[in-house]
């Protein structure tokens, strides 16, 4: 659960009946959220958790983290050459009245 806290609200009919508080208040990030309790906040599953036998398979893999705004975000480059240059306008002297 890292820390976080995971509350719903049944006296909604629709909108905000299930929502997180993050553990980490100075740079919340939804990758802190564990598979398990992803898939009830977004419903793919009615019991939480908490109330489910949910064992990891040998298969799964650990989280990775939301590297997005960060030095270690993915930058995309580009190979090939430009199709389109840029205008560049050619300044020439004016002359002295």
């Amino acid at each position: 659960m890292n820390g976080n806290k995971y509350f719903e609200n049944e006296d909604e009919v629709s909108g905000c009946e299930r929502w997180v508080e993050y553990a980490s208040f100075n740079q919340p990030d939804s990758g802190d959220v564990v598979p398990e309790w992803h898939g009830w906040l977004g419903k793919f599953v009615q019991e939480p958790p908490t109330e489910q036998d949910c064992v990891p398979k040998k298969w799964w893999g650990e989280p990775t983290p939301n590297f997005s705004g960060t030095p270690k975000a993915f930058k995309t480059y580009n190979s090939t050459t430009p199709k389109v240059n840029a205008w560049e306008p050619i300044v020439k002297a004016r002359p002295q009245i």
